[in-house]
């Protein structure tokens, strides 16, 4: 079968650049964590004025009252939950998660149910990281609606071990939380201090890197399925 794919970017309210997308049997994420060529390779030196110390995804509903962690740091049998996505593919920037759906969203197009977990999702993004010096826990929700064939097969994880309570807007106060605003857009002059694990400020990559189009200068890109 065919993949079919769309492809938004999205600019978030902290260090990541989103480009969503869509395939059909798993949920692939490839996050480029150098922010746009200005970042170094984890790790960072202790006092790097900017880091990034995490990065933790989940797929939530409030419509399914559904919420599924994809990456908590902690991996889980068989992947259905992944690990700590900084410390994946030593030396790449680019780091990929390859999530599995579960069980209860196998199906396809439209819930059949009004008891279905099929239908409006948030990838929800959360990062805490450290800019100039200041550290900031941000919350993005990419929206996407799980509409597509997911067959029935072994192996699928269960929807119940992954499922997590649901915050609601309220505790996640979102708005307070990515006060630090949107960086990184067209336009955005903000500057970047921050040192290598050796303790310079070489950021690793070699070179001077012109300013790239929001095409390439994605910090997490999406091909969700």
């Amino acid at each position: 079968m065919k993949a079919r794919k769309q492809y938004e970017i999205w600019f978030s309210s902290d260090q990541q650049i989103v480009n969503s997308g869509s395939t059909i049997e798993n949920l692939h994420v490839a996050i480029d964590v150098s922010t746009n060529g200005k970042m170094p390779l984890p790790p960072y030196a202790s006092d790097s004025p900017t880091k990034i110390f995490n990065v933790t995804m989940f797929l939530s509903s409030y419509t399914t009252g559904r919420n599924f962690t994809i990456s908590n740091g902690t991996a889980t049998v068989n992947n259905a939950s992944l690990g700590e996505i900084m410390t994946q593919e030593p030396g790449s920037t680019v780091k990929h998660v390859n999530w599995i759906w579960p069980d209860c969203l196998v199906g396809n197009r439209q819930p059949s149910s009004s008891d279905s977990d099929r239908g409006a999702y948030n990838i929800s993004i959360r990062q805490n990281f450290r800019l100039n010096g200041e550290d900031h826990y941000t919350i993005f929700d990419v929206p996407i609606s799980v509409t597509n064939s997911i067959e029935q097969k072994d192996g699928r994880p269960s929807c119940d071990a992954l499922n997590n309570p649901l915050l609601t807007a309220e505790q996640l106060n979102a708005t307070a939380a990515n006060g630090v605003g949107v960086l990184f857009a067209p336009g955005d002059s903000t500057t970047i201090e921050v040192k290598s694990g050796d303790g310079s400020g070489d950021d690793g990559l070699g070179g001077t890197k012109p300013e790239a189009t929001p095409e390439v200068s994605v910090l997490a890109q999406f091909h969700v399925g």
